[in-house]
């Protein structure tokens, strides 16, 4: 992945359309669903550190989990 795939929260939540809140929760470390290193990772190696996230992975995932529930609502 290029460093142009990974963007700050600010510009990646622009991008997905989302608040910033919103897309911090999604995380794995919140309890979502989004992984590190895969989905979002952290710009230097310290916990005060700027997040940046792969808005491509992410938008991928986001459309796969929205298949699936759409898939699980005309099945029930």
């Amino acid at each position: 992945m290029t460093e142009s795939t990974w963007l700050a929260t600010k510009e990646a939540c622009s991008r997905l359309g989302m608040h910033p809140v919103t897309l911090k929760r999604k995380r794995d470390i919140s309890g979502g669903f989004l992984e590190s290193g895969n989905h979002w990772r952290m710009k230097f190696p310290n916990s005060n550190s700027v997040i940046l996230w792969n808005v491509p992975a992410i938008e991928k995932l986001f459309h796969q989990r929205g298949l699936k529930a759409l898939q699980n609502e005309q099945q029930g």
